[in-house]
């Protein structure tokens, strides 16, 4: 009852406060209790105070609660998808930082982040196993990028990429919970970085090997015209094996790319058909 024998009226609720802005959620003339808020529209890796507040409008009292504060956590980029767009194989034919290898892998990666809003700096980091991390900044390619620019080497037909996201947000020394913090870099800087992602990457091959026709032919000796694709399963090294009289006889070569090649065969059987 109010002094004046009415009914009070009251209104409760919870003041927020954070990131230049204020967010009231009111209650009125509901049984009191535990009462949960929903506090929606807050801004990623910010720091926000409350605190509960009731007003007695009937007899003008206004009452706060104790202080308390929180941080929203920080809006990570997230790696949607993973597209490897082809591979090649030629044997110690390619070169990056200086090493040679003999696969290439082309591959599409799509990074999105939800909210750009007091974001300085975003992307995302490719680690190389032997030439260490390299940050691929994404700012100023909007909020959703596929990533088509680079190429990654290997001397296996199957292995696979790592990658991490980050973002920085212009608050300056924001404590952010459940975010992972790069060892290299300091606790006050304002990035923060996902857990690693790993994808595959597969060479399939394509072995043919098919003897086109023979060129010409001796007692002793024949030259035949052979196609060889993905010679990748001999490392290079092609070849035709024959038989005469029971003896098992071999001829390789080595080739640096697919293709035809004609292969001479020596110490053949006169009279003999191959």
């Amino acid at each position: 009852m109010g002094l004046n024998g009415k009914d009070a009226d009251i209104e409760y609720g919870i003041i927020v406060k954070g990131g230049g802005k204020s967010y009231t959620y009111k209650k009125t003339n509901e049984q009191g209790g535990i009462i949960e808020y929903d506090i929606v529209g807050l801004s990623p890796s910010t720091d926000y105070v409350y605190f509960t507040y009731i007003w007695n409008r009937t007899d003008a009292l206004l009452r706060f609660g104790e202080e308390k504060s929180f941080t929203t956590k920080p809006c990570l980029p997230q790696i949607t998808n993973f597209e490897q767009l082809s591979a090649e194989y030629k044997y110690n034919a390619f070169s990056n930082n200086e090493k040679t290898y003999s696969y290439r892998f082309h591959c599409a990666t799509t990074v999105e982040i939800d909210d750009l809003e007091n974001v300085e700096d975003w992307g995302y980091v490719y680690v190389d196993r032997e030439s260490g991390e390299a940050e691929l900044p994404l700012m100023g390619f909007g909020n959703s990028y596929r990533d088509a620019r680079y190429a990654y080497y290997r001397n296996n037909s199957k292995d696979y990429v790592t990658f991490y996201t980050y973002v920085k947000y212009k608050t300056e020394k924001a404590k952010v919970p459940n975010a992972t913090k790069k060892i290299r870099v300091s606790s006050d800087d304002g990035y923060y970085y996902s857990e690693p992602i790993i994808f595959d990457l597969v060479y399939e091959q394509r072995t043919e090997v098919s003897t086109l026709e023979t060129v010409m032919s001796d007692e002793t000796m024949a030259k035949v015209k052979c196609r060889f694709v993905d010679f990748a399963a001999w490392n290079g090294i092609c070849g035709v094996e024959y038989w005469c009289d029971d003896n098992h006889l071999q001829k390789t070569i080595e080739l640096t790319d697919d293709g035809e090649a004609e292969i001479e065969l020596t110490g053949l059987c006169p009279g003999t058909t191959l």
